[in-house]
């Protein structure tokens, strides 16, 4: 037996290995079990971030041989990317857009104006709040998902949940925080079926 094959593969490797499958296996591999609402068998799908990469995702998932499947809202922070993919939309039924000033379409650009803005009028900048909330949000949106429940950001933050025990103890050596099975298979999300954690 080789030494690869007696030991658990470290952090590093799990990351190489399975960052590479990831994109692959999004959507055209996923085994996603039926959960439908009364009455109601379609899947409504939300695009997040309108660019290349997202709507080639929404054009795949509008084209599973299950259907039906409907696309039912678009989000971006650039105003003009949803506007360029959503020209058939209903203006009718739009829940909400963001009203930008005009020159402030770009968030990057932003960040970017107001910390040599204060750099130059030598005025504090801090954006943790942001960048934590930011990131929470995604955990939300990634719960959400994988649970097919509804989350609130106060049942996020209060969730018991823990995304990545031990954590502060990892080290790029450490062992894989995910564990294949018997036969190489890694755990995925059951949404619907699995709702008190992700796998």
């Amino acid at each position: 037996m080789s030494e690869t094959a007696t030991h658990a593969p470290s952090r590093r490797q799990f990351l190489k290995h399975t960052g590479r499958a990831a994109a692959a296996t999004t959507l055209a591999d996923m085994a996603v079990p039926h959960v439908h609402a009364a009455e109601n068998n379609t899947l409504q799908v939300v695009l997040i971030g309108c660019g290349g990469r997202g709507t080639g995702a929404a054009r795949d998932a509008m084209s599973v041989r299950q259907g039906p499947v409907k696309l039912v809202a678009m989000a971006d922070v650039f105003v003009d990317r949803v506007r360029s993919r959503g020209h058939n939309f209903d203006d009718s039924k739009r829940i909400w857009r963001s009203d930008i000033p005009s020159g402030e379409g770009n968030p990057y650009q932003n960040e970017w104006n107001a910390l040599v803005d204060a750099i130059r009028d030598d005025q504090p900048f801090n954006e943790v709040e942001h960048g934590v909330m930011a990131s929470v949000v995604s955990s939300l949106g990634r719960m959400a998902a994988h649970t097919a429940r509804e989350m609130t950001l106060d049942a996020m933050l209060n969730s018991p949940h823990e995304y990545a025990p031990g954590l502060d103890q990892w080290t790029m050596d450490s062992p894989a925080p995910i564990k294949a099975d018997d036969d190489g298979n890694y755990p995925v999300p059951m949404p619907g079926i699995v709702t008190d954690r992700e796998y």
